[in-house]
């Protein structure tokens, strides 16, 4: 009987093979390394436009700003502003795009938060919203509404959804615990903060007193919340018939 004898090849690869599998490996990740570190500068450049042209835009105006005028300020061409933003609508609206999404994340975390009661989830909101619309500035709102409808029309539908129903959720909360009044229209008194918050806090009155802006602030939030009798003024004068007269005479 015939043995059959099996041979086993061990084939080894030959050095040049294995080199360069080697030297493609390092050409992938210096090649992705490249593509990160160019993608990283990219977004700071955008970052950088977006910033310069924010402050531009609060302290001239959007309509007032041109792009030759931005790339001058950044110390670049117009065509590299283009390459990011073909046009300066885009650009105004990215930057309310990015900017409503932080009010939106602050905004939650304020409402949602675990920590607070309601009465201090209304002072921050409220605090939170006074300080955007005075960073924002009411000249600035007014050219964009003006001069940047479909923008102003996103801004709009993002107070009213955001602001405003966060506000009045949490007065309603108020209301059903019997700490806020349920005579008093939510929104309207969201608009008349607004008013209240951008007819004070600007530079021209803020030199005129010898306040700061947090003190304003403080200020306007004790008005909304206390009013501005003490508890037994409003008695006396409720019981008096005061405030009766005044409201008859209005």
């Amino acid at each position: 009987m015939e043995t059959k004898e099996t041979i086993i090849v061990f084939r080894v690869p030959k050095q040049g093979c294995a080199d360069k599998s080697v030297r493609a490996t390092k050409f992938n990740k210096n090649m992705k390394g490249t593509k990160a570190k160019k993608q990283k500068g990219e977004q700071e450049l955008r970052e950088r436009i977006l910033g310069a042209a924010l402050e531009m835009f609060l302290k001239f105006g959007f309509s007032k700003v041109t792009m030759d005028e931005l790339a001058t300020n950044l110390g670049m061409s117009k065509k590299t502003i283009y390459a990011y933003f073909p046009s300066k609508d885009d650009l105004v609206r990215e930057l309310v795009e990015k900017t409503l999404q932080s009010i939106e994340a602050r905004v939650d975390r304020i409402v949602f938060s675990r920590e607070l009661d309601f009465v201090e989830k209304l002072k921050q909101l409220l605090t939170f919203v006074g300080m955007t619309i005075s960073n924002s500035g009411q000249a600035f709102s007014a050219d964009l509404q003006k001069n940047a409808p479909g923008v102003w029309k996103e801004i709009d539908e993002f107070r009213r959804k955001k602001i405003v129903a966060n506000f009045g959720r949490l007065f309603q909360e108020g209301i059903r615990k019997g700490v806020f009044r349920s005579d008093i229209n939510p929104e309207l008194l969201v608009r008349m903060y607004a008013n209240t918050v951008q007819a004070t806090l600007n530079p021209q009155t803020l030199s005129e007193l010898p306040v700061s802006a947090p003190d304003i602030f403080d200020a306007i939030i004790k008005v909304f919340f206390e009013g501005l009798l003490t508890g037994r003024a409003r008695a006396t004068h409720y019981k008096s018939g005061v405030i009766t007269a005044i409201k008859r005479e209005k």
